[in-house]
């Protein structure tokens, strides 16, 4: 019995998961509290009363994952190099966030240095450049897949970062993604396709997520600012590289990736948000109206408001919907991938 548990990844998981899931509920007011002491907060401007929330509480979210990626390290082996990779790579994209939080960064500038974080990926090898696709298994494209990983943790980090705009509608999304990606891992795992790794690094951030998302759901009490929603990015994008689940994770982020190519195709290139002076929505009422401005970034809440105003909770609402469309797909992908 003893060595069964020692043995069953999923027991791990578990472990894992509830110790993300405490510390980010734990921690997470304490860091809010800290940020809005020091005057680090921002302006609710989708309230009519416009209230003060305090910034930068990704920083709980990036405290919960490191600290149980660290437990992982002591535990297992096997997965050792990985789950290092996976925390230096986040942990440093987060601390690139924060300083964008305090000193906002040019957006090129900061992609660049965003992309810098697939460093220890390459370095350390820890990647497998054949991927699966769907009916046909694995695929070799080793040049290609190599020059592309870069690329993979700059959109999704960047891809996170645009869609924090709303109460809740990152991280409500991100767990869903992560549904995903957990749900496939296993699938992969139990057929002997792919390693453990997706089933731990899903389960350390699915606990982390949800037990930060008690603060940050509608209405926030706390923001994530660029800390978090950057290092939320690039660690989707780091379990797909990592766990070999890339087109599962594309499936799964579809809402992300529409959302960020509207707004770079129309506002034509990529800009800090801080220099966008239209705003997509526009607040009456307490409703939230599509911006009919021609200068105005296209945004998937601004499709969705194109049908009329919503309140900001129903519009987050219909964002899950679509997220949660993109998650099924996503497990439909994975089952015909792995067991077809």
């Amino acid at each position: 019995m003893v060595k069964w548990i020692l043995e069953n990844i999923y027991i791990y998981a578990i472990i894992y998961a509830f110790t993300s899931f405490i510390i980010s509920l734990t921690i997470t007011p304490i860091i809010s509290k800290f940020m809005f002491e020091r005057g680090i907060y921002g302006i609710d401007v989708h309230k009519p009363s416009k209230p003060k929330i305090p910034e930068c509480g990704g920083v709980a979210v990036l405290l919960s994952i490191t600290i149980s990626s660290i437990l992982a390290l002591l535990m297992l082996e096997e997965y050792r190099l990985k789950i290092m990779v996976f925390i230096t790579s986040v942990v440093y994209v987060g601390i690139l966030g924060f300083i964008d939080d305090l000193k906002p960064l040019n957006a090129k500038l900061k992609t660049l240095l965003t992309m810098i974080s697939i460093i220890p990926v390459i370095v350390f090898r820890v990647y497998n450049p054949r991927p699966f696709l769907p009916f046909i298994g694995r695929t070799r494209l080793t040049i290609i897949y190599t020059l592309a990983l870069p690329f993979a943790i700059g959109v999704t980090s960047n891809a996170a970062n645009m869609m924090d705009t709303y109460n809740g509608s990152l991280i409500s999304t991100s767990i869903l993604i992560y549904i995903a990606l957990l749900a496939s891992s296993i699938i992969g795992y139990s057929r002997g396709l792919l390693d453990g790794f997706g089933i731990i690094a899903s389960a350390i951030m699915l606990g982390a997520l949800i037990g930060y998302y008690r603060y940050n759901r509608y209405p926030s009490r706390v923001f994530n600012g660029d800390v978090g929603s950057l290092s939320i990015g690039a660690s989707i994008g780091l379990t797909a590289i990592l766990a070999n689940l890339e087109v599962i994770a594309i499936t799964a982020m579809m809402p992300y990736i529409m959302n960020g190519f509207y707004i770079i195709s129309t506002i034509k290139g990529l800009k800090e948000r801080r220099e966008i002076k239209v705003r997509p929505v526009i607040v009456k009422n307490g409703l939230l109206y599509a911006n009919t401005d021609p200068k105005s970034p296209l945004t998937l809440a601004h499709l969705i408001l194109v049908r009329g105003p919503l309140k900001e909770k129903e519009l987050v609402d219909g964002i899950v919907v679509l997220q949660l469309t993109a998650t099924i797909l996503a497990i439909v992908m994975a089952i015909f991938t792995f067991t077809l």
